[in-house]
């Protein structure tokens, strides 16, 4: 049985940390990190607010090699990133002890993290590699993947689930729309950015949980659309 821990953490923990010292009010998504074979971390993150303020201190902090903005709605971009190999960070605890990645957000100098263990027995393993590595960290919170608020078998939260159906039973997905996004937004009695970032992550989670998935063995059904 899966399990997801809560992690909270300092950003000098995950990288950006003078990045997020400068600019207090700009918020960090991360959206997925790929792990290269030469120990190199590429992350892909959703920055929120001041993107100048962001991006000039970014571009001297040590724990980023270079950064490339990929993609600009209104106040928020998407970037891809290259974190420098030798820097510890919790994003190696979690690729080297085989956990997966299902929310990191950061802010404040604090980094907020739901991390997913296929198998119970890797937690220990990724307190373990922390330790010993000296990546701080402090975990919150430890529940079964079945619980409420864990992302259910797509790899989708409650809350995001909770955005992608209001948003299908609002119309939003018809084509041409039967409702905005703002719309839908008051239905859920949330902000407009908020459900688009519930709706991103959610849409990324189904993509990767079902196109990542592995291939059916001999013998085991399948399903046609």
């Amino acid at each position: 049985m899966s399990i997801v821990a809560e992690v909270t953490v300092p950003a000098r923990s995950v990288a950006m940390a003078e990045t997020l010292a400068a600019a207090p009010e700009t918020v960090v998504e991360i959206e997925r990190v790929v792990a290269h074979p030469d120990g190199r971390l590429t992350p892909y993150f959703w920055v929120h607010g001041d993107l100048d303020a962001f991006e000039a201190a970014l571009g001297d902090d040590p724990t980023v090699d270079e950064a490339t903005r990929l993609d600009t709605h209104e106040s928020e971009a998407l970037y891809r990133a290259e974190w420098p190999v030798g820097v510890e960070s919790v994003a190696n605890a979690v690729v080297e002890t085989g956990g997966t990645l299902v929310s990191a957000t950061g802010q404040r100098g604090n980094w907020e993290l739901h991390i997913r263990f296929e198998d119970p027995g890797q937690l220990p393993s990724f307190s373990t590699y922390c330790e010993r590595h000296d990546v701080d960290y402090g975990v919150q919170r430890v529940y079964r993947s079945e619980e409420a608020g864990a992302p259910d078998r797509f790899g989708v939260t409650e809350k995001q689930r909770e955005a992608l159906v209001a948003a299908r039973d609002a119309g939003f997905y018809e084509v041409p729309p039967a409702a905005t996004m703002a719309e839908v937004a008051d239905d859920l009695g949330i902000s407009q950015q908020a459900l688009s970032k519930r709706l991103r992550r959610g849409h990324g989670n189904l993509v990767g949980d079902v196109f990542d998935a592995p291939e059916p063995t001999e013998g085991e059904p399948t399903t046609n659309s």
